[in-house]
């Protein structure tokens, strides 16, 4: 796919991340050891006691270092933001106007929180729902990369959002129509350059129901 592979080249995830979330599935993980890692990335400590000090968690009083943040957030949302944070990252020099896409972070989390319960309703296995929850947190990074590649069009698009008027499906068929792809299938062939999983690179192409099959990248 010309949008992903481009003349530019693909970004590379970042490591450090790529560690914290290999480290947070092993069986040695705590929320100390985890801690310890998140304290050593600022911008991603930085993420963590935004999301434990937002509304969404109605907390009494704030949250002000990354083992309480890792505590309250659980291994699960902390991996799904170390994944979130390592797609951003890998943008951080494209020129990427981010004020365009910024609900698009806090948006993916919701998702992914939603995707897990509602793969957890259906009797899902705890592989299944990870699953789940990974393809909702991931669910727009095709974003950011069509924000690097054709910022224009999705600044546009991100505008005709904000008015109310793309719901549902209809933004994903507004970038077909503009650029030729969605951020769904943008956003797999992406993960697939990346080498995750064959199934959450499906899960993460097709989650507008519009893709029929992967787009090779």
């Amino acid at each position: 796919m010309a949008l992903v592979t481009g003349a530019r080249g693909v970004p590379a995830f970042p490591q450090s991340l790529s560690e914290l979330v290999a480290h947070i599935q092993s069986p040695d993980a705590s929320a100390a050891s985890v801690s310890k890692i998140v304290s050593g990335d600022v911008g991603l400590t930085t993420q963590m006691l935004k999301f434990a000090n937002s509304s969404y968690f109605h907390l009494p009083a704030k949250v002000s270092d990354s083992f309480q943040a890792v505590k309250l957030l659980g291994m699960d949302f902390v991996r799904s933001l170390a994944l979130l944070a390592g797609a951003f990252e890998a943008f951080r020099g494209a020129g990427i106007d981010y004020s365009a896409i910024s609900a698009s972070g806090e948006r993916s989390l919701l998702l992914a929180a939603a995707a897990a319960k509602m793969a957890a309703a259906e009797g899902f296995s705890p592989a299944e729902r990870d699953v789940c929850r990974c393809a909702g947190v991931l669910s727009h990074v095709g974003t950011l990369l069509l924000a690097s590649r054709r910022p224009d069009e999705m600044k546009a698009i991100a505008a005709e959002k904000a008015s109310g008027g793309l719901a549902g499906d209809k933004a994903a068929l507004l970038e077909r129509g503009l650029l030729g792809a969605d951020h769904a299938s943008v956003g797999g062939a992406l993960l697939d350059l990346w080498g995750f999983d064959e199934e959450l690179v499906d899960a993460v192409a097709r989650h507008h129901g519009l893709n029929s099959s992967r787009m090779n990248p």
